[in-house]
């Protein structure tokens, strides 16, 4: 019996704006969240649970990427064919750069951004010490998450028509190609010390070996299950689902088990803070939106039935936006606690 955690809900938070949201990060002490449907990116203060700043006017921002370093965030902003450049420490807009096709996901390895162009079947690549663009290249089909490896020095990423997961060394070559015997790959993550690689099919999370390809284990996941985040402190990987559930996952030797947890939301943006055991869900209910705060608590899991050995070869609708303008940095429109002022900021 492997332990495993519990998720109590502790807070629901109202976001302002429709619901819809795409991706979730932290940068800066801070949550920062894709809020596509509304065209904002709300940033939240975890320690003061309300928003503290909101980049408005935008296009349908969908993927994130964050240089803790260079203290800057990456979005994806959709519609309008560009990556608006956050700088994390006043949350103020810094730059755009434009692209030739909508971006969707985004990564940064090896000081290089890495974007997923799913209607053009392509990545673009655009390193950050220079100005001018990288190789974009062509993928064979629509381009969904990806995952660093380190240890393989590639960028894996999951094709959907496909259903492959392909590599992508530095220079911008697929040298790595793995066949799936699955439909509609969709979120990946990787365990680096125990070297599995975690993909999001249709009603399944595949168990693989990173290197070879060879699947491992196969998890029932409820249907629309596409994003995952493995949490290294805990060995725990988090697949959040469409309806709003969270099944957190362990493994040892490939046996695996789970704990399922649904929610008060509809949504599938999720993000763990493993240092103070948080799990942040953002979501929506009764047309409002909503973050929902969670926190991990000790308990044994039951093993999961059909999670098993597989042979060494096993063969939302995204809501439109107008294209809006300059982006705007503003506020939260929560109302101040007593005694605080707000200062409103425009870019």
């Amino acid at each position: 019996m492997l332990a495993s955690a519990q998720l109590k809900q502790v807070a629901i938070i109202d976001l302002p704006g429709r619901p819809g949201f795409d991706s979730v990060a932290f940068a800066n002490n801070h949550l920062v969240i894709a809020h596509a449907a509304a065209g904002t990116v709300d940033i939240f203060n975890p320690v003061r649970r309300r928003l503290v700043a909101q980049v408005t006017n935008l296009a349908r921002p969908t993927g994130i990427a964050v240089d803790e370093q260079a203290g800057k965030v990456y979005i994806a902003n959709s519609d309008a064919k560009n990556i608006v450049v956050i700088n994390t420490k006043d949350w103020q807009v810094a730059s755009t750069i434009p692209l030739q096709a909508e971006p969707v996901s985004l990564l940064i390895a090896n000081k290089t951004l890495y974007v997923s162009q799913p209607r053009a079947f392509s990545i673009a690549t655009l390193p950050l010490q220079r100005a001018t663009p990288g190789p974009v290249i062509a993928v064979g089909g629509s381009p969904q998450a990806m995952i660093y490896d380190p240890q393989q020095n590639l960028v894996l990423a999951t094709i959907e028509e496909t259903a492959d997961v392909i590599g992508i060394d530095p220079a911008g070559q697929i040298t790595k190609k793995i066949h799936l015997n699955a439909s509609q790959p969709t979120g990946i993550a990787l365990d680096q010390a125990q070297r599995r690689l975690f993909v999001a099919v249709r009603s399944a999370v595949l168990v693989l070996d990173p290197a070879t390809g060879t699947e491992t284990a196969r998890i029932a996941s409820p249907q629309g299950t596409d994003s995952l985040w493995f949490d290294a402190a805990s060995r725990t990987l988090f697949a959040s689902a469409s309806d709003g559930s969270v099944n957190m996952i362990q493994g040892n030797n490939n046996q695996f088990t789970h704990v399922e947890q649904p929610t008060d939301v509809r949504g599938h943006t999720l993000a763990v803070d493993s240092e103070k055991n948080m799990v942040y869900l953002a979501g929506g209910r009764e047309g409002r939106s909503k973050l929902v705060i969670m926190r991990r608590a000790g308990q044994p899991a039951q093993p999961v039935q059909n999670a098993q050995k597989t042979n060494a070869n096993p063969a939302q609708q995204e809501a439109k936006q107008p294209v809006p303008g300059k982006p705007v940095l503003q506020n939260s429109v929560q109302p101040p606690t007593p005694g605080q002022q707000l200062v409103k900021v425009q870019h």
